[in-house]
């Protein structure tokens, strides 16, 4: 892998430089009832960006991203069963000849073709696959990231608190560690853990947050 990219967890994937630019831009490039939107041109359609951070937090954060060394992640289960099933979309025709030249009816080759992508999908995902089908097996899955907020600055802190409406009071130790109550909170309590993302730097505590949700659960 190129030193020239660095895996970032935001996005989920490995990106350059230039990419988390872009990228940057489009989810910040509209305004008003807009705002937060961007072209994703694979469709031509609008999409929500779901970020949850400032232009200037985003920039910040790519630049210290590449500042550092290059380290080799394994993708997320989520993005792995995703590049599987849009490569057997892509395949999807040539693969229904070759079953269809094997004797099977087109409605037969069909279903044979969604089922070899619910199998794939399921064993990625490591999940049952319960009649479920390849548009409901990724689009309920999403991975959860934990923000290091110790990165920000304190007016930064504040104005996301307000924005949440949270108590924005005190220091930066308590704003950063309200924030991130607030993030595990929002994560479903039967999430797996490696669909929770978080950095080496707050994952004691991410780690204890989790657990004393749990806790009340398992008793």
């Amino acid at each position: 892998m190129s030193e020239e990219v660095r895996y970032w967890d935001r996005v989920g994937m490995y990106v350059t430089k230039d990419f988390a630019s872009d990228w940057i831009e489009k989810v910040n490039s509209n305004e008003g009832d807009s705002a937060g939107r961007f072209l994703a041109e694979d469709i031509d359609e609008f999409e929500d960006s779901t970020v949850g951070a400032s232009e200037g937090q985003l920039k910040r954060e790519v630049e210290n991203l590449f500042n550092q060394d290059f380290k080799e992640v394994e993708l997320p289960a989520s993005t792995r069963a995703i590049l599987v099933a849009s490569e057997m979309e892509k395949n999807r025709k040539s693969r229904m000849r070759e079953l269809i030249a094997e004797g099977m009816e087109k409605q037969d080759a069909k279903l044979k073709l969604q089922e070899e992508m619910d199998d794939a999908v399921a064993e990625i995902l490591g999940i049952e696959k319960k009649g479920m089908s390849i548009t409901q097996g990724i689009e309920s899955l999403r991975d959860y990231s934990i923000i290091n907020y110790n990165d920000w600055e304190i007016f930064e802190l504040k104005s996301k608190l307000k924005e949440m409406k949270l108590n924005y009071k005190g220091k930066k130790n308590d704003l950063v560690l309200r924030l991130i109550t607030s993030d595990v909170e929002s994560i479903p309590l039967n999430t797996p853990d490696d669909r929770i993302n978080y950095g080496d730097e707050i994952s004691e505590l991410v780690e204890a947050l989790l657990n004393e949700r749990r806790d009340p659960e398992e008793e």
